[in-house]
């Protein structure tokens, strides 16, 4: 059994943060790039979270699938 309280501080990390989806999305770009025949689709105001429930996602989702590489 742990008798160890737990810490008093917590550590907050928020992924909304403009500065921290910045660089998300220009590493998401460069990956892009950087991979043969690769793409890049953006959904303003979307994350890798909700993404799958938008109808452009799904749209381009279906697209890249019936493409031949």
């Amino acid at each position: 059994m742990n008798t160890r309280a737990a810490p008093a501080h917590r550590y907050a990390c928020s992924t909304r943060s403009p500065a921290r989806s910045t660089r998300i999305l220009e590493a998401s770009r460069a990956l892009a790039e950087a991979t043969p025949a690769g793409s890049f689709f953006e959904i303003p105001g979307r994350n890798h979270f909700d993404a799958p429930t938008s109808r452009a996602f799904r749209d381009a989702a279906i697209a890249f699938l019936g493409t031949e590489a």
